[in-house]
Formats: C-alpha cells, structure tokens, sequence
C-alpha cells in the first residue's frame, strides 16, 4: 500500500482575484461555491480532444474524482502527482495556481 503524504481540505473554495469565493451553477441551478474538490473531479473525469484512456486508467480517475468530493482527504505522493498531472493539463493558470498550492502545502 503506498504512504500516505498528507490530508488535504478539497472544500477549500477556490478564490477569485479579490479573494471572494467562486460560484458555479450548483444541481438545482443556484450558485454553490466552486472549491479544490469540484475542480479536481472536474479535471479526473472529462478527457481531452483526442485522448483516448483505457478502463483501468478510467477507473484510477473515477476513484480520485470521488475521493476529492468527500472534504479532508488523504492522499499518497503518486495521487497527488496525479491530480497535478491531470489538473495542469485541463484547468485555467488560476485553478492550477490554486490546486497545487493547497498540495504543496500552502493555502489554496
């Protein structure tokens, strides 16, 4: 089993540039807070313009994705790694800027 590095808040709301919560539409089409979390499952489920992923990497994905909706979560290095991959790739400089932050041990 590999070692986990560290829990991580994937609650924490991502910020805008006045330092004020994000809001995205929310299930029932109200604003919800944007956060770490919802950016992360963002990034692990959709694929990009002509990536094409087997099963095993789908469901490496499918767990992160749920895992990082659940609040205070711990994680090892390689999933963190992963996340950063997958984040770097799919996400804005800002939700990048934030996400690894949080990872890196400072504030999202």
């Amino acid at each position: 089993m590999a070692k986990t590095t560290g829990s991580f808040d994937f609650n924490t709301a991502i910020l805008n540039k006045y330092g004020k919560a994000m809001a995205v539409p929310g299930e029932d089409g109200k604003p919800e807070t944007m956060t770490v979390g919802s950016v992360v499952f963002e990034a692990m489920v959709n694929t990009m313009k002509d990536e094409k992923i087997n099963g095993p990497e789908k469901m490496k994905r499918w767990r992160i994705a749920n895992k990082c909706l659940t609040g205070t979560v711990d994680l090892t290095e390689d999933e963190i790694a992963y996340i950063k991959k997958r984040v770097g790739e799919t996400c804005s400089v800002f939700a990048v800027g934030q996400v690894w932050e949080l990872l890196d041990g400072g504030n999202a």
